[in-house]
């Protein structure tokens, strides 16, 4: 409709020519800024995640400390040889459940989390973006908005 309007313009000679007949017309938008870590940033970034696990040996210290053939004592020295807790309760035969509440009752200062630097390092050296984590896998559409209809 612009078009038509403009060319109406050309023909009575207001306009030296239609803008909207233009190839160049069209809209460029500008792609993001793509930002990634330099290695220097990448290495600082793993010794501060590594140095919030703690380490191995207190686990050993808590597992001398548990009762000897104690399921806390056991579940200590598996954690203290670095076995995820996947492996410990595969060998122990023990519950996911009962793994997670000996190793949160551990007297080893109320760690929360093990692993940060596997993770941190895994990450950042396989180039993944935020953004490639975070989108839905192919063919599966994006989550609905949590919007109510007709909003």
């Amino acid at each position: 409709m612009l078009a038509a309007v403009l060319g109406d313009a050309v023909e009575d000679g207001h306009l030296d020519a239609n803008p909207a007949r233009s190839r160049r017309l069209r809209i460029h938008v500008p792609k993001p800024k793509r930002t990634f870590l330099e290695i220097d940033e990448l290495a600082c970034l793993e010794d501060i995640a590594r140095a919030q696990d703690p380490p191995l040996a207190r686990f050993r210290q808590a597992a001398i400390a548990a009762p000897a053939d104690s399921t806390r004592a056991m579940v200590a020295l598996a954690a203290s040889e670095g076995k995820s807790q996947a492996t410990v309760v595969r060998e122990l035969g023990l519950t996911q459940g009962s793994v997670s509440y000996h190793l949160q009752h551990l007297s080893i200062g109320g760690i929360k989390y093990v692993g940060r630097g596997a993770i941190v390092s895994t990450l950042g050296r396989s180039g993944m973006r935020v953004s490639e984590l975070c989108a839905p896998p192919a063919g599966r559409p994006e989550r609905p908005s949590a919007q109510p209809p007709g909003v």
